[in-house]
């Protein structure tokens, strides 16, 4: 599919409130926001959710970061490295997925801590989880016998509700004002692209390929979403190629 500008930001609009949904939806599954920890069968079943839409989110930050050219920055050298900062600046451009006041810097210290690159190590489940065993039964009807499962297949415990929480609400204040993390964004391409242009050993993206997403297979999603999710990946790798300058 040949992308073009106008069609990168159809793909925005469209996309941006499907993505609130899934967090939306993310968040409804913890019942007790209050309770210090969460059910691990919920925690796992949010994740499935909140997973996808990160990586959503991010290539539409992707997209939208590109939107203007960026200059490469280079490494500073060890006498200035510690003089640059962070700071969140506040997007000077009209922002596609939102009306025009909602630009805001209003809670930039927690929205700074949303992660816009994917790690590169893809992570294999562990051999020191639990594994629930099943076993032969031996049961008489009438006999009264009490069933108590094996030590081996007791319930896990529940996990901290913390960590998720804040994980939620760092993806709903990246979906309440985009473009400070999508300038936060622009500026660490412009670091790998400086990094790489001095000669550098450096990752090409801050995504990984569209095969290796996190949450890419996930079940509860419909095949309509799976489809606006695969459609939003074609759009950053056309951004990444060069497609706000075809037009």
């Amino acid at each position: 599919m040949q992308f073009t500008p106008a069609l990168l930001l159809d793909l925005l609009a469209w996309n941006w409130p499907r993505a609130k949904k899934l967090a939306w939806w993310a968040r409804q599954l913890v019942k007790e926001p209050a309770a210090e920890t969460v059910a691990r069968h919920v925690h796992n079943e949010v994740l499935r959710i909140l997973r996808p839409a990160e990586s959503m989110v991010r290539r539409m930050l992707l997209i939208l970061a590109l939107k203007e050219p960026l200059s490469p920055i280079f490494p500073a050298s060890p006498a200035k490295a510690g003089v640059s900062g962070d700071s969140t600046p506040s997007p000077t451009h009209e922002s596609p997925v939102l009306p025009a006041k909602a630009g805001t810097r209003a809670g930039a210290a927690s929205q700074a801590q949303f992660l816009l690159t994917e790690p590169l190590t893809i992570r294999l489940p562990s051999d020191a989880m639990p594994v629930v065993k099943f076993g032969p039964r031996i049961f008489v009807f009438g006999s009264g016998m009490d069933w108590r499962p094996l030590p081996s297949e007791a319930p896990l415990p529940p996990l901290p509700a913390a960590p998720l929480l804040a994980r939620l609400s760092r993806l709903d204040a990246v979906l309440a004002a985009p473009d400070a993390h999508a300038a936060r964004l622009a500026r660490l391409i412009a670091r790998l692209r400086g990094a790489r242009e001095a000669g550098r050993l450096t990752r090409l993206s801050p995504i990984r390929p569209r095969s290796l997403m996190p949450g890419r297979a996930s079940r509860p999603l419909g095949e309509l979403t799976r489809s606006a999710i695969t459609y939003v990946c074609w759009g950053a790798d056309a951004a990444l190629d060069g497609a706000w300058d075809s037009g």
